[in-house]
C-alpha cells in the first residue's frame, strides 16, 4: 500500500513537469510570447524541485524505513532475551543463547565468540557459533592482545571493524595461541566486528562477530551491534542478580549448604528419577551434639565455628552426587546415593575421626565438635521423606542415648 502511494505521488509529479513542458514549449515556438515562456519556467523549476527533493526525501524515507525494521528485528531479539531469561538455567546457556541471536541479526555474520573477562583480567571463550568448542575453549587472551583493544587505544567503549584479521592475530599472538585459534579454524574469517559489553561501566566481555567476506559489515552493523551489547549487558546483570536471588533462596547463609525448603523440592524431584531407575539411597540424620553449651559458654561464634567445621569436613567426604542441607539449628541432613549402610557408616565414622583431630579453638580453649546420626534407607524402610526422617531420627537418639551410657 505504502509503496503504491510513493508511485503515484512521483507520477504526479512527473505530471506536472510534463504539463509545464506542453504548455511551454507551443507558445515558444510558434507564439513567442516572452511572458508565456517566464511563467511555464518558473512551473517547470518548481516541479523539478518538487521532484528531486521528493526523490532525496524517499531515499531518506526507505532509509529510515529499512534502520527501523532493523532496529525493530533487534528489540524483538532482545525482548526474547528478556522474556526467557528466568527459564535460562545458567550463564553459560544465557551466552550461548545471546551469541546466537547475535549472529543471526547481522547480515553477513558466519561465526562468533562471546569473551568475558576473568580475575586474573584475562579473556575466556564463553560461547562460539561456527567453531570447535573443545578447542578453543581454553584458550586465553590477555585484554591487550584483542583486535579491539589495539584498534581503540585501549578505549573499548563502541564497537569497531577489523580487517585481515589473520595478519593481525598472526602479528600479534604469541606462537602457541595463534596455533591454538588455527586449529580451532579461528583463522578462516577475514573481518570481525567487535563490541565490547559493559556492566556497571566496567568492560565484562565482548562479543565477536565474524565473517569470511573482506568488506563485510558497515556503520549500519556497528550501531546495531552497540544497541545489542548495551541490552546484551543489562540481560547478564539481571541473570546473575536472578543467580544470586535464587541461590540465597535455595542456601544456608551461614554454610552455604541446600536450606530446608529447597531439600524438600530437590527429595521430590529426583525422588521420580530414583524409582524409575530402581536406584538406592541412605538418608543420614545429623544433630550436633552440645551445640547449645557452646553458644552459652564461648558465645555464638564459637558456636558457629563449630557448626562450619562440622560441615566443612563433611562435605570433604562425600561425593557430588550426594546431598547435603540444614535442616534445623543444630540438625542437618544427607542423602548417599547408590551406598549400603555400612559404606556410610564407615564415611561417617571416618569424619567423626577428623573432628576428633582437628578441634575449633574459642578464647583459647579447645571446643570439640561432636555429632549423633541415624541412618534410614531407601527403599527399605519408605519413600515418603518424612517418613525417611522420623525412622533416622529415631535411630539418631537411640545411637546418643548409647553413646552417652557408653560414656563415648
Amino acid at each position: 500500500m505504502k509503496k503504491s502511494m510513493d508511485n503515484l505521488i512521483i507520477i504526479a509529479i512527473f505530471l506536472l513537469f510534463a504539463i509545464g513542458i506542453g504548455i511551454l514549449l507551443p507558445p515558444y515556438f510558434f507564439q513567442k510570447n516572452v511572458q508565456a515562456i517566464q511563467i511555464n519556467l518558473t512551473f517547470i523549476t518548481v516541479a523539478l524541485v518538487l521532484f528531486l527533493s521528493y526523490r532525496g526525501s524517499y531515499r531518506n524515507y526507505i532509509m529510515a524505513e529499512k534502520n527501523l525494521e532493523n532496529n525493530t528485528n533487534t528489540i524483538k531479539e532482545i525482548l526474547h532475551l528478556t522474556d526467557i531469561i528466568i527459564k535460562i538455567p545458567n550463564t553459560e546457556d544465557l551466552f550461548d543463547t545471546i551469541l546466537k541471536k547475535a549472529v543471526e541479526i547481522i547480515k553477513q555474520a558466519e561465526k562468533g565468540s562471546l569473551i568475558v573477562l576473568n580475575m586474573d583480567n584475562e579473556l575466556e571463550f564463553k560461547a562460539v557459533v561456527g567453531y570447535d568448542k573443545e578447542k578453543i575453549q581454553n584458550i586465553k587472551l590477555n585484554l591487550e592482545e584483542t583486535f579491539a583493544y589495539i584498534k581503540t587505544n585501549g578505549q573499548l567503549t563502541k564497537p569497531c571493524i577489523i580487517r585481515n584479521i589473520s595478519a593481525f592475530n598472526e602479528a600479534v599472538l604469541d606462537q602457541s595461541k595463534y596455533k591454538a585459534l588455527k586449529s580451532a579454524e579461528g583463522l578462516t574469517v577475514k573481518t570481525t566486528l567487535s563490541c565490547p559489553i559493559v556492566i556497571d561501566g566496567m568492560l565484562y566481555g565482548m562479543i565477536n562477530i565474524d565473517s569470511s567476506e573482506i568488506n563485510a559489515f558497515n556503520n549500519e552493523d556497528i550501531d546495531t551491534m552497540e544497541f545489542f551489547s548495551n541490552q546484551a549487558g543489562i540481560v547478564i546483570k539481571n541473570h546473575k542478580l536472578i543467580d544470586e536471588v535464587l541461590y540465597l533462596s535455595r542456601h544456608d547463609s551461614l554454610t552455604n549448604v541446600y536450606n530446608r525448603r529447597y531439600f524438600e523440592e530437590l527429595y521430590l524431584s529426583f525422588m521420580e528419577k530414583t524409582q524409575e531407575s530402581n536406584r538406592s539411597f541412605s538418608l543420614v540424620y545429623f544433630d550436633l551434639d552440645n551445640l547449645k553449651n557452646i553458644n552459652d559458654t564461648f558465645g555464638h561464634q564459637a558456636g558457629d565455628k563449630a557448626i562450619l567445621s562440622f560441615v566443612n569436613t563433611i562435605k570433604k567426604n562425600i561425593r557430588e552426587s550426594d546431598l547435603l542441607a540444614r535442616y534445623g539449628g543444630d540438625e542437618f541432613i544427607a542423602i548417599f546415593f547408590n551406598a549400603d549402610e555400612e559404606s556410610v557408616k564407615h564415611r561417617i565414622h571416618k569424619i567423626k575421626r577428623l573432628l576428633d583431630t582437628t578441634p575449633v579453638y574459642a578464647h583459647g580453649k579447645i571446643v570439640k565438635v561432636e555429632f549423633s546420626y541415624g541412618i534410614a534407607n531407601y527403599p527399605e524402610d519408605n519413600a515418603e521423606l518424612q517418613n525417611l526422617i522420623k525412622k533416622a531420627d529415631k535411630r539418631m537418639y537411640e545411637y546418643k542415648t548409647n553413646r552417652l551410657k557408653d560414656g563415648a
